[in-house]
């Protein structure tokens, strides 16, 4: 008795199959070889537009003169480490991120500082970050807290400390004045009342006049400033009154 299908093959002749590997290593290299001559003579790879996201169409013009990457530039020749270190002197940014989409795209990404007050340096108002540092002028800063009579990077760093504790107690909006002197800092809230905090627990002392003016408010009487830097009594205020409201 013949059994059904013995005399079929278990597998089929190997001498139609033995070209197959050869061709497909063959189109290999004539691929590699095509995309490596477009690599280096065609414009597959070549930059075409640099893509500078996070910052105003003005300020992408100014970064882009600090990237120096010329349209046309080979995307895998670009020295991202080099870039980055260009972009570092662009004023008022604080994080950069570079990457490299293939395959010509070169994306760039920005994150500018923050601004936590403008400050009056030289007859201009000058932006200052949440360390006092000053990272960019500009004219329209009337969202942000004027600081007034700083002479040095410290008494900066004092007055936006003073900035930070305020915004920790109360709406940062409300924050109008901060004025350095020799004694500390004095702070106006957007209602005219004036609070001398002196140099240390400056939230502590915000805080303390914050539930002052609200249990003033709760009788009716208006507050023009508060007294709150006694360093012999920590706990005393000395208010001075104003008209009833």
């Amino acid at each position: 008795m013949t059994r059904l299908g013995s005399d079929i093959p278990s597998s089929p002749p190997s001498s139609g199959f033995r070209v197959a590997p050869f061709l497909l290593a063959a189109l290999c290299c004539a691929l590699i070889a095509w995309t490596a001559s477009l690599a280096a003579e065609g414009d597959l790879f070549r930059i075409q537009k640099l893509d500078i996201r996070g910052l105003s169409p003005a300020e992408v013009e100014v970064a882009k003169v600090y990237a120096a990457v010329p349209v046309g530039t080979l995307l895998y020749q670009v020295d991202v480490d080099a870039l980055r270190r260009r972009l570092q002197y662009l004023p008022g940014i604080t994080q950069i991120e570079i990457k490299r989409e293939l395959p010509n795209r070169l994306i760039i990404e920005l994150l500018p500082d923050q601004a936590r007050a403008a400050a009056l340096v030289q007859g201009r108002r000058v932006l200052l970050n949440r360390q006092g540092v000053a990272f960019s002028m500009d004219e329209k800063t009337q969202d942000l807290p004027l600081i007034v009579g700083a002479e040095n990077g410290a008494d900066l760093r004092l007055a936006v400390h003073a900035v930070s504790a305020f915004a920790a107690v109360r709406e940062p909006d409300e924050l109008a004045m901060v004025q350095v002197g020799p004694l500390g800092v004095s702070v106006w809230d957007r209602a005219g009342v004036e609070h001398r905090l002196g140099k240390r627990r400056l939230r502590e002392r915000l805080d303390r006049g914050r539930r002052v003016l609200k249990e003033a408010s709760r009788r009716g009487v208006q507050i023009d400033r508060l007294l709150l830097d006694d360093e012999g009594h920590p706990n005393r205020v000395v208010a001075r009154f104003g008209r009833p409201g």
